[in-house]
Formats: C-alpha cells, structure tokens, sequence
C-alpha cells in the first residue's frame, strides 16, 4: 500500500531548488578532489576568477546559493565541462527495491501488514530481524508506542 504525503507547491518549489543546488554542489566538489589530486591549489582558482582566496574558499566548503554566474566560472576555473540531463518524473522506474537483487539474489516486493490511517503521528517500533536465508527477510510489527 503505498503512503501519500500531501506537499505545499512551496515544498516542492524549495524541493527542486535544493536538489539543483546540491546537484551542482556535488558535480564542482568531486572535479575540485580531482583537481587536488593534479596539484591545482585554491589560489590557483581566485588568481583565475580574480577573486579573493577567502571567497574561493567559502565557495567549496559546501553547497551554497550559487548564482548560475558563480556556478559557471567555478566550472571553467576547474576546467571543466558543464551537462546538465532532466528527466521526466513519469520516466523514472516505479520500484526501486530490484536494487539489492545482487545481495541477495531475489528479492520480493513487501507489502505492509496492515493499516493504522486513522492515528496520525503515533510512533510505531519495528522490528527486523535477519533470518538465516537473508533472501527473505523478517519484518515484525509491534503495536504504537
């Protein structure tokens, strides 16, 4: 039984933007270690914007908002490339859950034992417990606590 999540149009607006940040974030940091790796230094990269090193600094300590401007120049100061790919939200796989089919060599799709929509926000303890085949796993659910 799949759960449905009411979500503000201002959830999900603030929802893309973080991904988008992040996403750029992520793909800067992993080509600034690499970088690294090659000797280019911080200086290096304030001396090619012509900024400050403090500035260079703040700019990959962590995901920030980042104009598309800062964005670029931190690209090209890397010497890299930027590719940008959008996928449509109905072109995404339904499951996911096939993921661990390696570990495991089969997995079975699990359903919920039961229902409780009518208590919203109790806390519920689940229990998991590894059988001695770890292909089929042990799920246990004990009442709200």
């Amino acid at each position: 039984m799949p759960f449905e999540i009411e979500t503000s149009n201002e959830e999900i607006r603030q929802r893309g933007y973080l991904k988008a940040r992040d996403e750029a974030f992520n793909a800067v940091y992993k080509l600034w270690c690499k970088r690294i790796e090659e000797g280019v230094s911080q200086k290096d990269i304030a001396e090619f914007l012509g900024r400050d090193a403090a500035w260079v600094s703040r700019a990959l300590r962590g995901p920030a908002n980042w104009t598309m401007r800062t964005f670029g120049e931190l690209v090209e100061a890397l010497d890299g490339v930027i590719e940008i790919g959008i996928v449509p939200v109905e072109d995404l796989p339904l499951d996911n859950y096939d993921i661990y089919e390696e570990l495991h060599g089969s997995v079975q799709k699990l359903t919920p034992i039961s229902s409780e929509s009518s208590i919203q926000g109790a806390n519920y303890m689940i229990t998991v417990s590894v059988p001695s085949n770890p292909s089929v796993p042990a799920f246990s659910v004990l009442e709200p606590v």
